[in-house]
């Protein structure tokens, strides 16, 4: 290493010719922060005192960068100084910039800094934030409130509709209250009363249960808003509209609130069941049914064949027409005579199949069979096992006219009958006798099932012999 540099303070500036023992400065002694440029005086020519120059002033190296923010400082302050680097990303402090250079050729930044997200500002784009998706208890709370101004009406129409107010009093002012109410239900005050009532009982009609203890804390709440002093002074808020007193009309108040309610159990099963009205349930047979229906198919056009045989009107003559088209006693006039005896017995098979030796016609066959899936859809297993006696007919009339294949089906078999009237009392004998097979079939289930739960839990009361059986029948079997 050269030895120490001497510098002659009077060639420098003149500021320093009266400054006697100049002591040499070694320029090594202290490593340079910033790559050296040029020197840098302090600038003393306004001192006025000769005495502050008894400390030769420290030499600082910067370069032109730093030049207007770096001043001159004496050797006591460098080492109170601030440092002059800091990083950006872990925020480090050095007092080189070769220190600061190195940090950042292995800085990660800090844990919170790595773990933004990149914005616009780094040179890669932002990524949009998507909306957060509202939960199933949040979407109930606003169709409830959505709906509120309905339910209130709708709960005052009820009470100034029932008949047992109407009886005496004070029913009769109950519901001359309720009607007086009616237009005013989407008044500012109505809408405190019935939204405050909705959150309040929102706190159980969130939850998706169905369990009997569900059901007793749910009216246990409902009972405890009843009395609650919040909503009775919403009441009183609301019935200060028409004049009236809260003392006067618990009656009405107790009937709405349970209205409102009632209204918010059936907005609430309708909103957490699936909506199966316009998906189609699709059921099937199995090969054995399948047989079963060619033979019903077969069985329905004798039946009623017969049944028509003394039946001598042009109506009871066309209906015969009509029944004889879609099934044939004998099959053999389908075929010629040069037939061969395998084909024959291959056909032969097929109509006992069928039905005996009648044979339906496909689109007669078509239109049973979708009559048997639109029954399957109903007579399940679990309506079967909780079969308590109810007419069915009626529901499966209902079920057949509106199924599409089975209104399909009709249509294409019917498509050649010009009279509506032979047309529908068709079908109306084709569906009664079909319905009274079925529930047969049906009643003979539910007896079997009652058999088998008396026989596994051993309770002489639900045996059913065979002496009460007729008894048991014409207790589930209705009137026709």
């Amino acid at each position: 290493m050269a030895g120490p540099v001497e510098l002659d303070f009077d060639e420098l500036s003149p500021v320093f010719e009266e400054v006697e023992d100049i002591q040499t400065v070694d320029l090594f002694e202290k490593e340079a922060a910033v790559p050296v440029s040029f020197i840098h005086e302090e600038d003393i020519s306004d001192v006025e005192d000769e005495t502050t120059m008894d400390t030769v002033p420290t030499i600082v190296f910067v370069n032109e960068e730093t030049l207007q923010t770096i001043l001159p400082q004496s050797e006591s302050d460098v080492s109170d100084s601030k440092p002059l680097f800091k990083c950006d990303l872990c925020q480090k402090e050095y007092f080189r910039e070769r220190g600061i250079k190195t940090h950042k050729k292995t800085c990660k930044g800090s844990k919170a800094q790595s773990s933004k997200k990149p914005t616009a500002a780094s040179g890669k784009p932002k990524k949009p934030i998507a909306p957060k998706k509202k939960t199933p208890a949040v979407l109930l709370k606003e169709k409830f409130l959505n709906s509120s101004v309905n339910i209130l009406e709708t709960s005052l129409k009820s009470a100034a509709d029932d008949p047992f107010f109407m009886i005496r009093e004070p029913g009769k002012s109950a519901a001359l209250l309720a009607s007086k109410l009616i237009p005013l239900s989407s008044n500012e005050n109505a809408k405190i009363f019935v939204e405050g009532f909705i959150k309040a009982m929102h706190e159980k009609l969130k939850k998706k249960s169905v369990s009997k203890p569900y059901h007793i804390n749910l009216f246990k709440l409902f009972n405890k808003q009843c009395f609650a002093d919040e909503h009775i002074n919403n009441w009183k808020l609301f019935l200060a509209l028409v004049g009236s007193d809260l003392d006067q009309t618990r009656m009405l108040f107790n009937f709405v609130t349970s209205k409102i309610l009632e209204q918010l159990l059936k907005i609430r099963r309708e909103f957490f069941l699936p909506d199966t009205s316009n998906k189609e349930i699709y059921v099937s047979v199995t090969g054995s049914e399948l047989q079963t229906i060619r033979y019903v198919c077969g069985y329905l056009l004798f039946s009623l064949k017969k049944s028509l045989r003394n039946d001598k009107t042009l109506d009871g003559k066309a209906t015969m027409e009509v029944l004889k088209s879609w099934g044939y006693k004998d099959f053999e006039d389908e075929f010629d005579d040069n037939i061969d005896e395998d084909h024959f017995t291959l056909a032969w098979v097929q109509a006992v199949n069928r039905g005996s030796l009648i044979y339906a016609v496909d689109d007669f066959f078509h239109f049973i069979k979708h009559i048997e899936l639109s029954t399957k859809k109903l007579l399940h297993q679990k309506f079967l096992a909780n079969y308590k006696g109810d007419d069915i007919r009626e529901m499966l009339r209902t079920e057949f006219s509106a199924n599409l294949n089975v209104e399909r089906c009709w249509q294409k078999l019917t498509m050649d009958i010009p009279n509506e009237n032979i047309k529908s009392k068709i079908r109306s004998k084709i569906i009664g006798k079909w319905i009274n097979l079925r529930i047969n079939g049906f009643i003979k289930s539910v007896l079997n099932i009652r058999k088998l739960n008396a026989k596994k839990n051993s309770e002489k009361s639900e045996t059913v012999s065979e002496a009460g059986e007729p008894g048991i029948r014409k207790l589930l079997a209705t009137k026709k």
